[in-house]
């Protein structure tokens, strides 16, 4: 779940996440010097949330030993988590009984034995000020323990991922300035040879990169209409390549593209991620998204070979991408096993021309 989390809420999450933990630690401790003791916790939390409340401050409640020595450990284990954070940090690591721990191996620092030396009240700012100073793999690695110890944390991602899911999936993206400026690519002109070479190798690979833009834009969840859009503008990039105008950077763009399997990749990527109802509006023959589709695969048989886009042809009319292939083996083999069967039949016609010749002589 944590893996689906776009990379900007991870910060948000893992200060919530301490917030969190600091009004839990409190609902277990004694309040009664400001509620008195017959206030139930959700009596506590209702008014206390970590979304719109400042922590409060030891002047304003009597703390105590509880929420000193774990406002302790927090303390330390944010300055620590800062002082080794300055270090390359490439992932975070648990040990067996999947705890959190440190890039130096160690755990969350326990209290000291000069823990109960009153330190001071961490407020929402100061806590902003130190995540600011923490890398995301500390962010990830404190909100995945967090999750995987406290319910409510869990759900906190679980309902955060949903509401990302749902935004993307009633988001539409329009692709069509990713074409323009492929094609203004393509038809620009350059007079010396090795310019050209150069040019044409450097537009390839910025086409490359565009297709796999629209390709991981395509990717669940997103809408329909975007799937449609992402197909159809690698529809019209494939085609602008296929057309190129005669000297044109185009035109050695194309030869390049004959062994670059990117452009049918994206299209199968987006082919994948489509529901069959998505597919079947694709191929209606009155369509005219699935008339320039095949007009393309025509154009790559032309111009690049006839196997070129069977694999995305395939899959959006059976469903399968190596169907036609397999078809092909077994009818090589088929014709293998006739070819054997023939040879073996020759060879026994000899053995009894051999048998009566033999016959003959004697």
């Amino acid at each position: 779940t944590l893996q689906n989390l776009p990379g900007f809420l991870v910060p948000f999450c893992a200060e919530r996440t301490i917030l969190l933990l600091l009004f839990i630690d409190l609902r277990k401790t004694s309040l009664n010097h400001t509620y008195g003791a017959d206030h139930t916790r959700g009596d506590f939390l209702a008014r206390w949330t970590p979304s719109c409340i400042d922590l409060p401050s030891r002047d304003t409640y009597e703390l105590n030993a509880g929420f000193l020595k774990f406002t302790t450990q927090l303390h330390l284990f944010l300055v620590a988590a800062i002082m080794d954070g300055r270090r390359s940090v490439k992932r975070v690591r648990a040990d067996s009984a999947g705890n959190f721990l440190f890039p130096n191996g160690n755990g969350p620092p326990t209290n000291s034995s000069n823990s109960s030396s009153q330190l001071p009240s961490v407020d929402i700012a100061t806590l902003h000020a130190l995540l600011d100073k923490l890398p995301a793999s500390w962010k990830h690695g404190a909100l995945l323990q967090a999750a995987f110890d406290h319910p409510d944390v869990l759900q906190t991602v679980i309902k955060g991922v949903e509401t990302v899911h749902e935004r993307r999936s009633k988001r539409i993206i329009d692709f069509d300035h990713h074409y323009k400026s492929v094609w203004d690519r393509l038809q620009a002109r350059v007079h010396l040879k090795t310019a050209v070479l150069r040019a044409a190798s450097d537009a390839r690979n910025s086409i490359d990169e565009t297709i796999e833009i629209i390709a991981e834009q395509c990717r669940r969840p997103s809408s329909r209409e975007t799937r449609r859009n992402g197909f159809e503008a690698l529809v019209k990039i494939g085609k602008a390549i296929l057309t190129s105008e005669r000297n044109t950077l185009g035109t050695e763009v194309r030869r390049l593209f004959g062994d670059d399997d990117t452009l049918e990749d994206g299209i199968l990527g987006i082919l994948k991620q489509m529901d069959p109802s998505e597919k079947a509006d694709l191929r209606r023959p009155a369509g005219d998204l699935w008339r320039r589709f095949v007009r393309l695969r025509s154009y790559t048989a032309r111009y690049w070979g006839g196997d070129t886009l069977n694999r995305a042809f395939n899959y959006l009319e059976t469903g399968n991408e190596e169907e036609e292939e397999e078809e092909e083996e077994e009818e090589e083999e088929e014709g293998e096993e006739e070819e054997d069967e023939e040879e073996e039949d020759e060879e026994d016609e000899e053995d009894e021309e051999d048998e009566g010749e033999e016959e003959e002589e004697e």
